[in-house]
């Protein structure tokens, strides 16, 4: 198949006094560059994962700037659907949020850092779409901020995070300032900025939990499909609303043999499993009725005579 390569240049550029003679310790610089790459791995795995020989090579250092070139190489129709990518209404809403024009793999490289900056250690503990490729993220003290949905998804990789920490170490270094990123109105992190790009944690699994719950009988299934319900939050104390399948067959059977019917209104007393999904994961907690124990009849009319 015809190969094509896709070439973009991007600058970053380490400022004081240690650098301003165009020298950096070889450590350093190394380290700096690897840091460097781990970030572009992560923008690259979001924007075009179908990327291949991915290469990013030096072409030029200057008085404390060192300006590198991003190179890929990807089958032909992937290079037109990276092109597609750049050219759509997605990245054009994106460039207009962000004011960025011509949004480009270097700007989709500093913006997670500038969203970094901006969490500065908070976690992300929800995220809802608010249109077309943006979300509001909901920070751990309650906090939001609405950003490019593919901002935040590079800014929420370890890769990058991990790459950003070792592209920023020689701030930390006497004589060295900060670091730029762009030639376009860069993003500028000092020694400071550092601290905000701690590894996220190792994130909790699903938690399981089983209780007895009332709850308003909304929609039946009689083809072994999910039932609908309504329960009372417990904490806003609103109504919410879930689907669930039903796993007591004694129950089912009685339903089906119409030994047990239902009417507007009607409530059952159940054992319900719910599983609640990692506080990271955009999911919907999952729900299974396990048992049956009673069935309520609120608008019945009560017996005269027993």
């Amino acid at each position: 198949m015809v190969k094509k390569t896709y070439k973009e240049e991007v600058v970053f550029a380490f400022h004081g006094e240690a650098v301003d003679d165009g020298t950096m310790t070889a450590g350093d610089y190394g380290r700096a560059l690897m840091g460097y790459s781990q970030m572009v791995q992560a923008v690259v795995r979001e924007a075009a994962p179908k990327a291949e020989n991915i290469d990013l090579r030096v072409t030029a250092t200057e008085q404390g700037s060192f300006a590198t070139e991003l190179i890929l190489t990807m089958d032909l129709t992937w290079v037109e659907a990276v092109k597609q990518w750049f050219l759509s209404e997605d990245v054009a809403a994106l460039g207009a949020a962000v004011g960025v024009t011509g949004v480009t793999f270097g700007s989709l490289i500093k913006m997670p850092i500038a969203v970094l900056k901006k969490l500065r250690g908070r976690k992300i503990v929800e995220r809802k779409d608010v249109g077309k490729g943006m979300q509001t993220a909901t920070l751990d003290d309650g906090q939001q901020l609405t950003e490019p949905t593919i901002v935040l998804n590079v800014s929420s990789s370890n890769v990058f995070v991990n790459g950003a920490r070792d592209f920023t170490r020689p701030t930390t270094r006497p004589g060295v300032t900060s670091v730029t990123v762009g030639a376009d109105d860069p993003e500028e992190i000092t020694a400071a900025d550092r601290a905000f790009f701690e590894p996220l944690p190792e994130f909790e699994g699903e938690t399981v939990e089983v209780k007895q719950m009332r709850l308003k009988v909304l929609r039946l299934s009689f083809d072994d499909g999910p039932w609908r319900f309504e329960t009372t939050d417990s904490v806003s104390g609103l109504p919410t609303e879930f689907t669930a399948m039903v796993e007591d067959d004694d129950f089912l059977s009685d339903v089906a043999s119409h030994a047990t019917s239902f009417q507007a209104d009607d409530e059952i007393d159940a054992v319900v499993e719910i599983v609640y999904p990692p506080k990271h994961q955009r999911a919907r907690r999952r729900y299974w009725i396990l048992q049956v124990l009673d069935v309520h009849h609120p608008h019945e009319q009560p017996a005269l005579f027993d």
